[in-house]
């Protein structure tokens, strides 16, 4: 996880003041910072895909690493994701959208009912994990998930680009 979204995502728990919390400093920072945080979260979200993406794998590949316990993974990427989504969805960031650029509201609006069919889709391959990753049913579940995570990420990278273009104003 990023520093800069560590701090945000603690500013999200608590709202002490900068002396006994420095976290407090991300709600004074330009949206475009905040955007940059949650894009460098993307590197750490696109590493657990990567781990996930194992379970695509035939149970047992000659050369290819066994993935752990299928559950214990997808449940670790469960935890992962929901942080993600709690500090995309923080009153700090979204506040400032509603304020500084309201034209991109309907766009924050669908990403964030996004972000409810995606862990529907992922409590859905959470059930069917005990199956095992070899099962039909399994696969593709985890294959819808991977498809809709992929969408989401897509739009919203566009989304915080186009919001970092936007902080840095036409001197930039």
């Amino acid at each position: 996880m990023s520093n800069v979204m560590a701090t945000s995502r603690e500013s999200i728990s608590n709202g002490s003041d900068a002396e006994s919390n420095p976290s407090k400093v991300a709600r004074d920072r330009p949206l475009g910072l905040i955007a940059e945080a949650i894009l460098d979260d993307h590197a750490e979200l696109s590493a657990a895909i990567a781990r996930l993406g194992r379970l695509r794998l035939p149970p047992i590949a000659p050369s290819t690493e066994v993935p752990p316990e299928p559950l214990k993974l997808l449940k670790e990427f469960e935890d992962l994701l929901l942080l993600h989504f709690a500090a995309e969805e923080a009153e700090e960031f979204l506040g400032r959208l509603t304020t500084d650029e309201p034209k991109l509201l309907e766009r924050i609006d669908r990403l964030q009912d996004e972000h409810g069919t995606i862990i529907e889709a992922l409590d859905r391959v959470i059930e069917l994990a005990p199956s095992g990753s070899g099962a039909a049913p399994f696969r593709g579940a985890l294959e819808d998930l991977f498809s809709r995570l992929d969408a989401h990420e897509r739009a919203e990278s566009c989304l915080m680009q186009e919001l970092i273009v936007l902080s840095e104003g036409p001197e930039a």
